[in-house]
């Protein structure tokens, strides 16, 4: 009963802090999205939030997930002097080192999961209430430099042709009102199905196979704890079986001197053959008083 109000809390907890991290992406994906005084959105900025900050924090996941580390950024949570004490005391309460560490790595995929949420939500709300204009600039690339990474991040999602880049789509939005540019097409309202795109193949998905995996591990690891606390499976551990209940090894051949005790008092011809067959050294019969059964089996009982 302690251990499931144990585990409910934790659950209560890590919603709420899903809820935060929801929060914290929405407000986050509207604040790049708001533009400057001209409404200009930067596409690189906003890229790097949708994309690349997602994609740098998959690789560590995963490369700490092959060296056998799956704390996540969960465990740097509870080291924070700010971090929730309820989340510490029950985090640190977990008997089992294993049960632990997957707790901390299903709450750090729950709230990374959370926060691109959150950054998904800002982004249509942000596409549906302003008329959003993606421009991009840069001291060091230009439009010939930046078109193949672009075209890079979106070979994934090749066979969507609306939401892959061109080069004169970078060309035409390459801070056109401070060159004054007219405009042969609406380039500047077409990028976000580029950064939709880009959110759902290195945010969401991985991030959604990621928080199955971790809440099916985590899942399994109470499952396990919940059978090694149980007095049952305890008691069963502990106490061993009696002596009465174990049988002798079975053999394959009679050994040399073997004596045969007859318990279901077998006639004395038929008794004669079977010393013969297994060639023992003697033969007893047990008292015709000698209770005798063997599940079910009475002395008296003949074979149908």
């Amino acid at each position: 009963m302690q251990k499931n109000e144990h585990l409910l809390s934790l659950r209560s907890l890590s919603v709420a802090l899903g809820l935060i991290a929801l929060m914290l992406g929405l407000l986050a994906s509207v604040a790049v999205l708001r533009g400057d005084d001209f409404g200009r959105v930067n596409l690189l900025s906003s890229l790097s939030l949708f994309a690349l900050l997602p994609s740098i924090g998959l690789v560590v996941t995963l490369l700490l997930l092959f060296l056998g580390r799956r704390n996540g950024i969960a465990a740097l949570l509870i080291e924070l002097p700010l971090a929730p004490k309820k989340l510490t005391s029950l985090l640190l309460t977990q008997r089992s080192g294993v049960s632990r560490q997957t707790a901390l790595f299903s709450l750090s995929q729950s709230l990374t999961l959370s926060f691109a949420t959150g950054n998904l939500v800002g982004f249509v709300l942000m596409l549906l209430a302003t008329d959003v204009s993606f421009v991009w600039r840069s001291t060091l690339l230009d439009a010939a430099t930046l078109f193949p990474i672009l075209d890079t991040l979106a070979s994934p999602w090749g066979f969507w042709q609306a939401a892959q880049p061109s080069l004169e789509m970078l060309n035409q939005t390459q801070d056109f009102r401070l060159r004054g540019a007219l405009l042969e097409g609406n380039y500047v309202g077409q990028w976000w199905q580029f950064l939709l795109a880009a959110q759902l193949c290195y945010s969401i998905v991985p991030r959604a196979l990621l928080w199955l995996f971790a809440n099916n591990k985590f899942k399994r690891a109470a499952q396990l704890q919940d059978s090694e606390q149980d007095p049952s499976h305890q008691l069963a551990v502990v106490t061993p079986a009696p002596e009465s209940d174990k049988l002798a090894a079975s053999v394959s051949e009679i050994p040399a001197n073997a004596v045969l005790f007859d318990c279901a008092h077998t006639s004395d011809a038929l008794l004669s053959k079977i010393e013969k067959s297994l060639r023992v050294s003697a033969s007893y019969k047990a008292p015709t008083s000698f209770d005798f059964t063997l599940d079910g089996i009475s002395p008296t009982s003949t074979p149908s």
